[in-house]
């Protein structure tokens, strides 16, 4: 388990992806990606799962911190309830907490995750929530 302390470290460091050109998955496939944080103090890794049945638009993305999942974005997801028993929408992510984990979910910002008809602007725009500095070259359907 990681404290909030190391939490925030975390998303406070600047990251980049290990390779200059990544293949996004396509639907009903997942991806994983090694990214670091460029003073080289944390190796994380990006998972993405596309698996929708009926929604092309369904997504999952999430960091991960020595196997601990830190961040989660979920879109076109289920409603999340929360242990205080509020329920988000079905566009929502998941953030850290110490003692919770990743129990606690909040709707998303639409200043931060604007346009969810693209899968790549919602990849691009999570990457840039995760503090990722420098976008690979990106290869895949949209």
């Amino acid at each position: 388990m990681i404290t909030n302390n190391e939490f925030n470290a975390i998303m406070a460091s600047e990251k980049i992806f290990e390779d200059d050109i990544i293949k996004l998955p396509l639907a009903s496939q997942t991806a994983n990606y090694h990214i670091n944080s460029i003073d080289g103090r944390y190796q994380l890794l990006l998972d993405v799962d596309r698996h929708g049945s009926i929604s092309l638009k369904k997504c999952k993305m999430q960091e991960r911190y020595n196997a601990q999942p830190i961040i989660r974005l979920e879109i076109d997801a289920p409603p999340h309830t929360n242990p205080d028993g509020t329920t988000t929408s079905r566009n929502h992510i998941h953030i850290y907490r110490e003692g919770f984990g990743m129990s606690w979910a909040y709707d998303l910002d639409d200043s931060i995750f604007a346009d969810f008809n693209s899968f790549m602007k919602t990849f691009e725009d999570f990457c840039t929530y995760c503090n990722i500095k420098e976008m690979p070259k990106l290869q895949g359907v949209i």
